[in-house]
């Protein structure tokens, strides 16, 4: 039987941020929150990843072989602490959920939460998929998107958690959005995040990706799937589109860029932040931002 959340914190530095995160997924976690100097973790150097796993009130030795397994696959500088936590994921989240300015207008809050003057509200219940707004992948993409919304633009958001990116666009102004996850849990934080943010008339959540193109395609993903999804993903950019993708770090730049050049599209613009990279590519060259 599995009962409630217990909540982990692993302190690592920048550089072994890729291995913390890899170690983490092995273990089961249900949630994962990665902070920075800039959105309130540690200072510049290391990084936080604050991870939520299920509890087991029959095993008094679970919490423990967590932690183990962090410190292993984590290395030897990594710092675990571990606090118990209720039963309610949504609440647990909100409580954890620092408000988090997001590109040049959004702030990142829960539910009911007072936004702070001169930003606006971009309300979210995280629920169990990935998306509160505090990755530094999140405001790359946020940053990179802002500009790229009219009035006509149709989102596609492959891998949309908690519909943070989808919902931005949607505020921003865009046409409708779509939002794509595997994860049922994050469909239904989504659907529950379109209603806080009085969009969901413009906004589908559907865990397949659909065969219609897309004025704007975003996926904020990890290598392996921005890779294995690139002939989809190049498919669903309308001609004159853009598509903004997110999730890797330095050493795997490279790689990501050359797959999507062999489906013809090029980077227009990028971002970094902590190690982090954000780009822009689409099917005209001549267009960049660079």
């Amino acid at each position: 039987m599995t009962e409630g959340l217990f909540r982990v914190r692993l302190d690592v530095p920048a550089e072994n941020a890729d291995a913390a995160l890899a170690a983490a997924l092995a273990t089961g976690v249900q949630g994962v929150e990665v902070r920075d100097a800039e959105t309130g973790g540690p200072p510049s150097g290391r990084v936080y990843l604050i991870l939520w796993h299920a509890d087991r009130a029959e095993d008094p030795t679970h919490r423990r072989a967590v932690a183990e397994a962090l410190r292993r696959g984590a290395g030897h500088d990594a710092q675990v602490s571990i606090s118990a936590e209720g039963d309610q994921w949504t609440a647990l989240l909100a409580a954890h959920l620092s408000p988090c300015p997001l590109g040049k207008s959004f702030i990142a809050l829960p539910p009911g939460a007072t936004p702070p003057t001169g930003r606006r509200p971009l309300r979210i219940e995280t629920g169990g998929g990935f998306g509160s707004g505090m990755h530094p992948t999140t405001a790359l993409c946020v940053d990179l998107l802002e500009p790229l919304i009219s009035p006509e633009t149709r989102v596609l958001d492959v891998g949309c958690g908690s519909g943070v990116l989808a919902l931005a666009a949607l505020l921003l102004g865009a046409r409708s959005a779509v939002g794509v996850d595997i994860d049922s849990v994050a469909l239904a934080a989504a659907a529950r995040n379109a209603a806080h943010n009085g969009v969901a008339d413009r906004a589908l959540w559907r865990g397949t990706i659909p065969p219609q193109p897309a004025d704007l395609v975003l996926a904020n993903l990890y290598p392996g799937p921005l890779t294995q999804l690139a002939p989809q993903l190049s498919q669903r950019v309308q001609g004159g589109g853009d598509l903004v993708i997110s999730g890797f770090r330095t050493p795997q730049r490279e790689a990501i860029e050359a797959v999507y050049e062999r489906h013809g599209l090029h980077v227009v613009d990028a971002h970094s932040r902590a190690g982090w990279h954000g780009l822009i590519l689409n099917f005209h060259p001549e267009t960049s931002r660079r």
